[in-house]
């Protein structure tokens, strides 16, 4: 293409400069080529698949020379629009979460950051109340709604060398939780504008809004969890993907809104004692409003946790954290930090979903870490069916049918009171 033509159309040959520079550039193309391979063949190897999945939030999750740990982003109004082989897609990212890390992200959950925002800014303006204020709303038994002060939980354990004639040994010890925190509940059926009077002047209207978003995400939270465990099915998930079922067979079945609601035969006898609240069938939501207190630059270099290693007693956990991070979940023997943003939720299953996917699914030990000074606003919801409810296993779920129930068959009342003993000073 360098060369030119005589009027003979004879042609000539390119100088010699020309044909080095051609030389120059293609032996520059080979050089950049070889680069390109030798990265991309040593990225492989540090990135598994699941490392360029859609899912993905935090590039890091994906380290060098460690297990692949992943906490996926699931988005909700995707999965409520997407067509039938992405909705099964989102499903089992969902499903591999849970059976992994038993932690996700959820974007898309239709509830307005404005309504986010207000809980955190009221939660905030209680908790700079000063504590007689405060104490005018302490709850007087725990699991019963109101303000509970700092010194309650026992939940962060430590240890501690002791120094004797004998020589140095170790021991564990209770350490309090650095937080205080509100607690509202509201059941199935509450008319939460009734509700409002009781309430601290700077939660009235921000928890019933709240609150409203809450149970409808809960309602949209378990369709598509109930979905991902239909998927566990073979026969299910082969029926689905052939067209042999209507998909809106099991997308229409949430499988555990049924089960929190349903009545099991254990539960028509009473057990003595009991008192109503213990025979509630009524699911319910309870929000923790929770202050962790600022730290001294001591505190956060000490590696001391706002709150120690603990699993959720309930159904899923539903948290807004705001952009304070310190969030630690266990798995795969190591802590692995959580990372949060004002509008997107963290969603982790406690143990009473655990129970009921028959360990299908986990509940994933988890601590508040000290790694910043600043104060941490967080508000989580957990859901739960009714106190009366009697743990058991899923129905139309074949993962958590596979094997005999696994666990106690304890009212959820039970269950809880069993949590609450072993953390709480009273």
């Amino acid at each position: 293409p360098h060369g030119a033509t005589t009027t003979h159309q004879t042609k000539l040959s390119p100088p010699s400069d020309t044909i080095s520079m051609w030389i120059a550039y293609h032996e520059g193309l080979i050089a950049i080529a070889t680069f390109l391979f030798i990265h991309l063949a040593t990225s492989v190897k540090v990135f598994s698949p699941e490392c360029n999945s859609t899912f993905l939030r935090d590039a890091d999750s994906c380290q060098s020379g460690s297990p692949t740990i992943l906490f996926p982003t699931i988005n909700l109004e995707e999965f409520q629009n997407a067509s039938l082989p992405r909705k099964i897609e989102i499903a089992d990212a969902l499903d591999r979460a849970m059976t992994t890390t038993g932690f996700f992200y959820l974007e898309g959950h239709g509830v307005d950051s404005e309504t986010i925002k207000t809980l955190r800014e009221a939660t905030a303006r209680f908790h700079d109340r000063d504590i007689s204020y405060k104490q005018g709303y302490r709850a007087k038994v725990y699991a019963t709604e109101g303000y509970n002060p700092y010194g309650l939980e026992l939940q962060r354990r430590t240890q501690q060398d002791h120094e004797s004639v004998e020589g140095t040994t170790s021991h564990e010890i209770d350490l309090k939780d650095m937080n205080e925190w509100f607690k509202y509940v509201a059941y199935e059926g509450d008319e939460l504008e009734l509700k409002e009077s009781n309430l601290p002047k700077e939660f009235r209207n921000a928890i019933q809004a709240y609150m409203c978003a809450m149970q409808a995400l809960t309602t949209d939270l378990h369709q598509l969890a109930s979905f991902a465990l239909h998927l566990t099915d073979p026969h299910v998930r082969r029926n689905l993907t052939d067209g042999a079922a209507s998909p809106e067979k099991y997308l229409n079945d949430n499988i555990i809104e049924a089960h929190f609601h349903s009545i099991d035969d254990e539960q028509h006898h009473v057990r003595e004692g009991q008192v109503a609240a213990e025979t509630d069938l009524r699911s319910f939501i309870s929000l923790r409003l929770t202050n962790y207190f600022s730290l001294s630059d001591a505190d956060a270099a000490s590696g001391a946790y706002r709150i120690g290693e603990h699993d959720d007693y309930l159904g899923f956990t539903i948290l807004s954290a705001g952009s304070v991070n310190g969030l630690q979940a266990h798995a795969s023997g190591k802590w692995h930090d959580l990372r949060t943003h004002p509008d997107t939720f963290i969603i982790n299953a406690g143990l009473i979903i655990s129970h009921m996917t028959n360990g299908h699914w986990k509940a994933a030990k988890h601590r508040v870490a000290a790694v910043s000074t600043e104060r941490r606003i967080s508000t989580p919801a957990f859901t739960a069916p009714g106190l009366g409810k009697i743990i058991s296993p899923f129905k139309r779920c074949a993962a958590c049918n596979a094997e005999p129930f696994k666990f106690p068959r304890i009212s959820v009342a039970e269950h809880y009171s069993e949590m609450k003993s072993a953390a709480f000073t009273y």
